[in-house]
């Protein structure tokens, strides 16, 4: 049975930051209640900004499609 560790936890968990960023980015934009999230494609240039923003650690921008951040993290 998992469980959810909170920032204050002793034990932490090692989660490469860009993934992290992915998958919060998912959570807090509507990705857990999107259907097909991982089955439609996102837009190429689209998928692009996304990892030139987790290379450069700029922002991920709210406008980019969520199946663009979906399959970025696939990838």
């Amino acid at each position: 049975n998992a469980q959810l560790l909170d920032a204050d936890s002793p034990q932490r968990l090692s989660i490469p930051k860009e993934i992290w960023r992915l998958v919060d980015h998912l959570v807090k934009n509507g990705g857990l209640t999107t259907g097909s999230l991982f089955l439609t494609s996102g837009v190429p240039e689209e998928m692009d900004a996304v990892r030139e923003a987790l290379d450069t650690g700029t922002a991920l921008l709210s406008s980019w499609s969520i199946h663009s951040i979906a399959e970025s993290l696939v990838l």
